[in-house]
């Protein structure tokens, strides 16, 4: 009589177990993609930062002249 019960709770551990490992590693795909995202932007942003501050040297210099 006790046997189907166990093995229904085996089963549902089993997806459970399955189900959670499947949630680890959509956490850590999603976390590495959002840190990679963010170095990118950062380096966009150092990069932008360096143009717009070379322009305005530029126009310094044009206007000192």
């Amino acid at each position: 009589m006790y046997l189907p019960l166990q093995k229904d709770l085996s089963n549902r551990l089993e997806r459970l177990e399955t189900g959670q490992s499947d949630i680890k590693d959509l956490i850590k795909h999603t976390t590495t993609l959002m840190t990679v995202s963010y170095m990118y932007i950062r380096r966009d942003l150092k990069t932008m930062a360096f143009n717009v501050n070379s322009d305005v040297d530029l126009l310094f210099k044009e206007v000192r002249m």
